[in-house]
């Protein structure tokens, strides 16, 4: 899903529903162009899916925006390659009562009496990152081909 910090968008972020924290990779953290001031030195170990551990760098307040809901975030920065921009964990959803569904592509909530949708990000992919293996996944990655009825559809992969 696509989310917006500090007036950045971010179209990799990951809804982890067995994540107990938010996670921000190293990279994104320099992206996000935050003085390194602002990260509050609280070292957390961090246990993986495959049981490895890892210190963090410490945490990071930051304005996040994802569909309608608008909020201060706190993440923790992570000196490891990830294939995400941000990891939201367990308690933001439960914040907002957030339902993640894989099968619709989106998370739900009741907001106010009304029902609010967040949708997953529509173009993930650039078409000069259509080799990577999730690009498969999205046809919205067309090359700018006329579609025929006996042409098959899917990604265009460049040479």
């Amino acid at each position: 899903m696509t989310t917006c910090m500090t007036g950045m968008e971010y179209k990799w972020a990951f809804v982890d529903g067995g994540a107990s924290i938010n996670a921000m990779p190293l990279s994104t953290f320099r992206r996000t162009e935050i003085f390194d001031y602002h990260m509050v030195k609280q070292p957390t170990t961090i246990s993986g899916f495959g049981g490895d551990k890892e210190q963090s760098l410490g945490a990071v307040f930051v304005n996040l925006i994802v569909g309608n809901i608008r909020s201060t975030s706190k993440f923790h920065v992570i000196d490891t390659e990830t294939s995400y921009h941000v990891i939201l964990g367990r308690m933001w959803q439960q914040c907002y009562g957030m339902t993640p569904s894989s099968y619709h592509q989106c998370m739900k909530a009741i907001m106010g009496g009304e029902q609010m949708i967040v949708g997953a990000s529509e173009r993930p992919f650039d078409v000069a990152e259509a080799h990577f293996d999730k690009a498969v996944f999205f046809i919205e990655l067309l090359v700018d081909d006329p579609v025929g009825t006996t042409k098959p559809r899917g990604v265009k992969i460049p040479q």
